[in-house]
């Protein structure tokens, strides 16, 4: 019965509405200015509690799913979502999923509008979406000749991030570093997929990136002579069937003395060798870059010794060690 000062209206508007004011009594009294008889009346204010919905913050890699913001459902109550205040039609259960996550997305609040039915109250909550970048790793094919050497397939290292190899999509054992070393190439491995798959600690986003490897056949070789009288030069010849190959060749000897009429052709005459001199040629693919060596020694008798002329004999190719070659040249030799 606290008198409202200024409060003469036939009617009166309340401050806000608070939870303190609920059972306030609002009473007016209303006087007969002419024989001064006074009525009062009283109204008393309800104050009905808001929903309070709860959204949190929800945060996903780049492509990587969707995201589900939700509040508890509560019985008797209705619930509608916006996106940056835009109401998202159809979106009236108690959570929202959104579509696969994009960088655009990034920073977009989802907020939820929770009604009592029965009262018509409202209350809201929101929730705001980070959008983490993938990492995105770089690998670049390989190629290298058949049982020439091993392969490293690798992508740049970047603070933060962790990473591990795969094999055809089957997971390589320890292979967590920034690079991977294959072992010695083989046929076998022709078309073999290298996969990194980068992690970012700090958000578990991760990106892959794959190479191919490529073997490439070396050239055959097969190196022949004739046999000849001593003294004579010898023709050398480097016989494979090369058809639908671009190769090219070169002669050479160890031993000193020895010289070659044209030792960048597939035949040539060799001068100055003595029998059992080693010969070598390199046959080199010059679309791949793959070679493969053979060796030929030189097979001269002496002519005088022959009644009926020489007999012409053709060497087998030998392929010794070319880190050998010494030794071999030694033994050939004597």
């Amino acid at each position: 019965d606290l008198l409202i000062v200024g409060a003469t209206s036939n009617s009166y508007t309340t401050e806000t509405v608070t939870p303190a004011m609920d059972g306030d009594v609002y009473k007016v009294v209303s006087s007969v200015t002419a024989n001064g008889c006074v009525v009062n009346d009283s109204g008393t204010l309800t104050v009905y509690d808001n929903p309070t919905p709860s959204v949190r913050n929800q945060s996903e890699c780049d492509g990587d799913d969707t995201v589900t913001f939700s509040t508890t459902a509560v019985t008797g109550e209705t619930y509608q979502w916006y996106l940056n205040d835009v109401l998202i039609v159809g979106a009236t259960s108690n959570s929202y999923t959104t579509a696969t996550v994009t960088p655009a997305m990034d920073g977009d609040v989802y907020k939820v509008v929770a009604t009592v039915t029965a009262t018509g109250c409202d209350g809201d909550d929101s929730g705001t979406l980070t959008v983490y970048d993938n990492p995105t790793p770089s690998v670049s094919n390989q190629s290298e000749c058949d049982g020439d050497d091993t392969v490293t397939f690798s992508t740049t290292a970047v603070t933060g991030e962790t990473y591990q190899w795969y094999l055809n999509d089957v997971l390589i054992v320890g292979a967590t570093s920034t690079s991977y070393t294959t072992a010695t190439v083989t046929p076998a491995m022709d078309g073999d997929v290298y996969k990194v798959v980068a992690t970012v600690t700090a958000t578990g986003c991760d990106g892959d990136d794959s190479g191919t490897l490529t073997v490439y056949d070396n050239p055959s070789c097969n190196a022949t002579t004739a046999q000849q009288c001593a003294g004579s030069p010898i023709t050398v010849t480097e016989d494979s069937d090369h058809t639908g190959e671009n190769v090219s060749w070169q002669w050479s000897s160890l031993v000193a003395g020895i010289t070659f009429d044209t030792p960048t052709a597939s035949s040539t005459v060799v001068n100055g060798a003595s029998n059992g001199d080693l010969i070598k040629v390199t046959v080199t693919n010059d679309d791949t870059g793959c070679e493969t060596i053979c060796y030929v020694t030189a097979d001269l008798f002496d002519c005088t010794e022959c009644e009926t002329g020489f007999a012409v004999a053709v060497q087998d190719s030998e392929t010794p060690d070319p880190e050998n070659e010494g030794e071999y040249l030694d033994e050939v030799n004597g």
